[in-house]
Formats: C-alpha cells, sequence, structure tokens
C-alpha cells in the first residue's frame, strides 16, 4: 500500500502539468485475469481500506482527474454499479470529486444512481431511453464531473501545436526521449546476487585481449520489452543485448557484429545444452537472458521463466555468469545459486538493452529494490482455491487472508522467501546507524556509505503497531532514495503522519490512531534475519 501510494502521485501530477487527464485504475480489488468479467472479489471493508485503497487515495490527493472501474464484482455487485465502492467510499469517505468511467464493456446497468458517471465504450445502458426518466441533477452531476476536470488541467484549451502533439498517431520516439527510457530503465535494475564481486565488468575486461562473451537465450536478440494487452505499445525500434554487447566488445556504435561474442538461443535439445556448455567453457563470461511474459485476459500459468531449464548446468561450465531476468512479476529462480550474479529489470521499456549494459559495465550503480516478493515455490504463501483462483469454477475470490500476503505472510509464519520484498545490492556497501525519533513523529537516521564508490541507498521505514490493533508485525511505510559519495554519511529524515498511525474503524467509517505501544524499524528490505541489518527506536501512539 504504502509504495504504490508514494509512486502514484508523481505519475499523475507528471501527466497533469502537460493538459493530459490521468486516470486511476482499476476501481477496484481487479486483482486476477481469471474470469475477470464476472468473478465476485469477495473482501472485507477494512482490508480494502488499509491494503487496497491507498494508492487509490494517494491518486485523489494528487488531484486525479477520472477513475475507471473494473470488469469484476465486489462483494457479488458489479464494480461499475457497486454504491457502496462508488459512493460510499470513492466519492463519499475518500473525497473524489472527479468521475468514474467503466472499462470497456464493463457496464452492465444504466448505473448513474450507483456512481458510474461515463459508460465506455458505448451507450448501450447509459442512453436517452433509459435515463429519461432520471433526475437531471444527477445526470447534471455526472455531467459537470466529467467536465471540471479537463477544464481543471486545462484540456480545453489546447493551441493547435498542442492538439497535434497529443494525437495518438504520432512516433513520440526522439534522442531525449530514447535517454530518458535509458536512465529510467537502468536506475529500475534490480541486483539480487553479485558473488565475488563479479559485476561491475570495467573497460579492463572488454579490453582484455582474446576476450569471448557467450549470450545465452533468444532474450538476447529479441527481447521482451512490455507486456501484452491494452498497455501494449509497439517501440519505432526496440535494440536488442545481442547487438548492444556486440558493439561494446568491439568498442563501437550500436550495430558493429563482434565475432568476440557468441548467440546461443533457447536450447530445444539435449544437443543444444551441450553445445551452449562447451561455448560456455571457452567464455570469460556467460550472460544468460531469461524471460517471461503476461498480459491482459489471463493469469500466467506460474511463476517459471520460460525457458531456464539448462541454466544451472550450464553455469558450471562458466568461468563468470550473469543471468538477466525480464519479468512482469515475481519469478523462481530455482538456479540461482548456480550462476555469480542476478540481475532482474522487470518489464524494462525500450532502451532496456542499452539500460543493462549501463549496469553490467558499472556505468550505473544499480539502486533498484525489488517492490514484491520473490518466493523460493510455487505458492509458497499456501493460498487455498477459495481464495485464487476462486470456488464454484472460479467465480468467487474471497479475501480471507487479510493482510497476510506479501512479505507480512513471511513475517507472520516466520518463512524465508528466496528475496524479500525490498531487497537490491549496489556496488558498493552502507550501515544504518542510529535511529531516533522525535515527538512530532519526524523519524530520523544516519546512513553510510562504506564502500570504495558513489551509490544510492533506499532506507525503508518499517512501523509495528500496538498487538491489539490486530495488524501485520511491520508495515512498509516510508522509504527515501539517497545518493551518498564513498565514506560519507546522509541523514535521512521521515515523517509519520496520523494516517500512518491509524487503523479504518468500520463502525464509524473513519481512521482512527492505534494508542498503545509501537515500533519503528529501519532496514534496507523486508529482510530482518540478520539483526544488524536493521535499527530500531519504541515509542508511544497517544489518542
Amino acid at each position: 500500500p504504502a509504495l504504490g501510494a508514494t509512486l502514484v502521485p508523481h505519475v499523475i501530477e507528471a501527466a497533469q502539468k502537460h493538459k493530459i487527464l490521468a486516470n486511476a485504475k482499476h476501481w477496484v480489488n481487479n486483482n486476477q485475469e481469471t474470469n475477470r468479467g464476472s468473478m465476485s472479489s469477495n473482501i472485507d471493508e477494512r482490508t480494502r481500506y488499509e491494503m487496497y485503497y491507498p494508492p487509490f487515495q494517494a491518486a485523489i490527493d494528487a488531484g486525479v482527474g477520472s477513475f475507471m472501474c473494473s470488469y469484476n464484482k465486489i462483494n457479488h455487485v458489479y464494480s461499475c454499479e457497486n454504491p457502496e465502492t462508488l459512493l460510499t467510499d470513492l466519492k463519499g469517505n475518500m473525497g473524489f470529486e472527479g468521475y468514474v468511467m467503466s472499462d470497456w464493456g464493463a457496464t452492465h446497468s444504466p448505473s448513474l444512481l450507483q456512481g458510474l458517471d461515463q459508460e465506455m465504450a458505448d451507450s448501450n445502458y447509459m442512453n436517452f431511453d433509459n435515463l429519461k426518466d432520471t433526475d437531471v441533477g444527477k445526470i447534471d452531476e455526472a455531467v459537470k464531473r466529467i467536465l471540471r476536470p479537463f477544464i481543471g488541467v486545462g484540456a480545453f484549451d489546447l493551441s493547435e501545436d498542442e492538439r497535434a502533439a497529443q494525437s495518438i498517431y504520432n512516433n513520440v520516439t526522439s534522442d531525449d526521449h530514447f535517454q530518458a527510457a535509458r536512465t529510467i530503465a537502468a536506475n529500475s535494475h534490480v541486483l539480487l546476487k553479485n558473488e565475488n564481486d563479479v559485476l561491475p565488468l570495467d573497460k579492463d575486461f572488454w579490453a582484455k585481449e582474446g576476450l569471448r562473451v557467450a549470450m545465452f537465450g533468444t532474450q538476447a536478440d529479441d527481447p521482451a520489452i512490455g507486456g501484452q494487452g491494452s498497455g501494449r505499445v509497439d517501440p519505432a525500434w526496440k535494440p536488442s543485448p545481442l547487438a548492444t554487447f556486440s558493439a561494446r566488445a568491439e568498442g563501437a556504435e550500436y550495430g558493429v557484429s563482434s565475432d568476440k561474442v557468441t548467440y546461443l538461443s533457447d536450447p530445444e535439445s539435449d544437443d543444444d545444452i551441450e553445445e551452449m556448455k562447451t561455448v560456455a567453457a571457452d567464455s570469460d563470461v556467460c550472460f544468460f537472458w531469461l524471460s517471461t511474459m503476461s498480459g491482459e485476459g489471463g493469469d500466467r500459468g506460474s511463476l517459471s521463466l520460460d525457458n531456464d531449464s539448462h541454466v544451472a548446468s550450464v553455469a558450471e561450465h562458466c568461468d563468470k555468469s550473469v543471468a538477466v531476468v525480464t519479468t512482469p512479476g515475481a519469478a523462481l529462480l530455482p538456479w540461482a545459486d548456480a550462476v555469480d550474479a542476478v540481475v532482474v529489470n522487470f518489464m524494462p521499456g525500450v532502451a532496456s538493452a542499452f539500460a543493462t549494459m549501463d549496469v553490467v559495465v558499472g556505468d550505473v550503480n544499480p539502486s533498484g529494490h525489488l517492490p514484491i516478493t520473490f518466493p523460493n515455490v510455487e505458492n509458497q504463501e499456501g493460498f487455498t482455491e477459495e481464495q485464487y483462483p476462486g470456488l464454484d469454477d472460479a467465480e468467487n475470490v474471497t479475501y480471507t487472508e487479510g493482510w497476510a500476503f506479501g512479505y507480512r505472510f513471511y513475517h507472520l509464519h516466520e518463512e524465508k522467501p528466496r528475496h524479500y520484498f525490498g531487497e537490491g545490492l549496489s556496488y558498493t556497501t552502507f550501515d544504518l546507524t542510529a535511529v531516533s525519533m522525535n515527538d512530532d513523529n519526524s523519524v530520523k537516521v544516519g546512513v553510510k556509505n562504506t564502500g570504495k564508490v558513489t551509490g544510492s541507498a533506499v532506507p525503508q521505514l518499517y512501523l509495528q503497531l500496538p498487538e491489539e490493533c490486530d495488524e501485520p508485525k511491520w508495515m512498509l511505510k516510508k522509504f527515501e532514495k539517497v545518493a551518498i559519495e564513498p565514506g560519507q554519511t546522509a541523514t535521512v529524515e521521515f515523517r509519520l503522519e496520523d494516517r500512518d498511525l491509524s487503523i479504518w474503524d468500520v463502525d464509524n467509517d473513519v481512521w482512527s490512531k492505534c494508542a498503545g505501544d509501537a515500533a519503528i524499524r529501519v532496514a534496507f528490505s523486508a529482510n530482518f534475519n540478520d539483526k544488524n541489518s536493521y535499527v530500531d527506536a519504541n515509542f508511544d501512539i497517544q489518542v
């Protein structure tokens, strides 16, 4: 909840300052694609407000102009005609003043009185015949909710050039945009393993006499860079890791091939794997390019990558081995102990090949951290059929886990995943100094760069509310990225607001501070197994 709530406002403010109305979606509990058009997410009010509403509330607080209601039902009522989630929650308790549009085809009735303002993309239900007897004041309210946000961001005041620039048919690729994509992607790479500091591969490595580089996997030649479905964008060009690293090996511009680099696609037979082993044994470094994909309309069949069964056996023959993982979410890494380094770039975008190279060669010191948990095995959290994909032929999904999912589950059950939420290494090292908390609920902590190069640390503030509040053992509330030079210490300050110290009171429909003994913990991830990896402070919450 805190991660999304922190990131969302920046996206909204950036879009709307350019006279483009932002849209928050999908409202709400649209957490699976299986039977998304008919299934019901059955969930209690407190869990909705505490676990799923915070990013949406942050969007509202940032002035988002529109919401999109989802295909699914919430507690057996379709989202786009659900008065509890649309009127009571969204437009009532949460204070949303913009308009709600349906997802395409997600309208099932003329739902104006239930909180829907606009049917998309047709008028099968919200039309003259169905609304002619509706109070015109209610219709006017919906129209005003639609118009005000567009007026507010200046969308009705576009110049001719501004209108032309917003055409969906434009090719917006430019050198500046590509470089921005490259910078963002490089800074989003997550380094999960770096045995014996195998990375970065510096200039001396690439200048080595007789250099041999192995590139294994189809992802090296035809990279996946984004998901499938409505959000898919086909780029004007898509540079490949194979071409990018070949040019690097030659010290040349992109497009120059190199006989120093050997490429083999995903293996389809034992003979292919044996060929990989032979190439690996003759290489200075092996890169394993691994990926999986997801898209609108269906859930992933598993957390496995598409073709990685060969990695462990081939890596044994490599002098150095680096796995680069492209994935839309959590993935299983059963071969991780066999390779020297693991880099995850998630869905890295058009400039991913250059961004990964920037990280691998050390031009960019990785500073990304996992926004999710990577488990050891499928369904390590033990979701029941009732929880996913749902009972009654996956039509009824019940959120009986409450808040106990993700890192909260692992803390509660004292289990260890492969990689905790928040994990991410750097080419330098950091230590935390003593943490202090003031009467105004501000928190200060020192972060020292104990390594030899400049890097960015991401201290994370976790909160433990009083036991009687029935909350997770620890909940992320704040985080901050800070660049620090070698040997220097930066002071990072967080401020806990009343909302951070509160739980949702379902009896009174308000946030209520949870009084009693509480604690804060500052760490670099949700992995608290090493007591030297975090600093704590206790305090008392006063009502």
